[in-house]
């Protein structure tokens, strides 16, 4: 695992020189991430220093040049984990970020809707209760065009009022779902 550690301290470099950190994932590499993925998977408990292990591994998928199919199955798995184990908010940030570069990106590059069930996904971060979860879920959400439609109900009941409007990822998402809604009359516009 010492090249898993390697790439990431790579990835991490390009990222403080202001690159993107894209690399491209071989078989070599993606058995290695997967078998660090199902090691982590089997854990129960998070500490410090395995919440450190998934940060390493979200950043290395995050960085990969394409979304890889096989992650999806482990996505969902690492879900379930999160979910039942009430995984901490910047842990939740990296994975719906790993959700969106590779099980929405499939999505899309397949030309198919998105599943009820990965819809259903995004829709458990409108419940978080931090804010940056929440603009980092809504973010995705926008990305998602006429589909953002399914979350419209859910995110006009938290829209924040004026005055709640205390740090910058209320704001953001304040902003977002001023988008969205500008967003979703267009689409009724064209009878979507």
């Amino acid at each position: 695992m010492e090249s898993l550690q390697l790439k990431y301290q790579s990835v991490i470099s390009e990222l403080q020189k202001g690159n993107r950190g894209l690399y491209k994932l071989d078989l070599a590499f993606k058995n290695e991430l997967i078998q660090k993925w199902d090691w982590l998977l089997n854990q129960t408990k998070f500490s410090s220093e395995l919440r450190s292990e998934w940060q390493m591994l979200f950043c290395l998928i995050n960085h990969t040049t394409h979304y890889d199919p096989e992650f999806i199955l482990k996505l969902k798995d690492t879900y379930d984990l999160f979910k039942a184990n009430m995984a901490s908010d910047d842990l939740w940030i990296y994975y719906i970020n790993s959700f969106e570069k590779h099980t929405l990106s499939y999505y899309r590059i397949q030309s198919l809707p998105v599943d009820k069930k990965v819809l259903d996904t995004l829709m458990y971060f409108l419940e978080s209760k931090n804010s940056e979860v929440l603009e980092w879920a809504l973010r995705v959400i926008e990305s998602l065009e006429e589909e953002s439609l399914y979350f419209e109900k859910a995110i006009l009941n938290l829209r924040p009022s004026i005055f709640k409007m205390f740090n910058e990822h209320q704001r953001m998402s304040f902003q977002i779902v001023e988008l969205l809604n500008k967003k979703w009359a267009s689409y009724r516009a064209r009878g979507k």
